[in-house]
């Protein structure tokens, strides 16, 4: 049985190439669930910046190819996560803001 070396190997190098160094994330060898078409799949907590990425079977495959795609591809929904957040508070403050000054603007008549 192969171990999960790779994987942390992956996580080692793109990490901080993806800005996400500050990120824990634990890898859970899920091989004995047999998944027919998961590949892995990541979940987490923003607000710790912590992750908990499942590795299944075809993961283990000799394609490293699809290996390396399928772990970006977890890897991003953490990035995408991080954006979305920042852009809605931006977006949000940005409401608050404009709000704030009518109101304003309408005591101060």
């Amino acid at each position: 049985m192969k171990t999960l070396k790779p994987v942390h190997s992956f996580l080692k190098a793109w990490q901080p190439r993806l800005l996400l160094a500050d990120w824990h994330i634990r890898v859970v060898d899920s091989r004995a669930e047999a998944s027919s078409s998961t590949i892995a799949h990541i979940t987490f907590e923003l607000s710790e910046k912590e992750a908990i990425l499942y590795c299944y079977p075809m993961l283990f495959g000799e394609n490293r190819i699809d290996r390396t795609r399928t772990l970006l591809h977890e890897l991003v929904h953490l990035v995408v996560t991080e954006l979305e957040v920042k852009l809605l508070a931006d977006a949000m403050e940005e409401r608050l803001c404009d709000r704030f000054a009518k109101i304003l603007q309408e005591l101060g008549g």
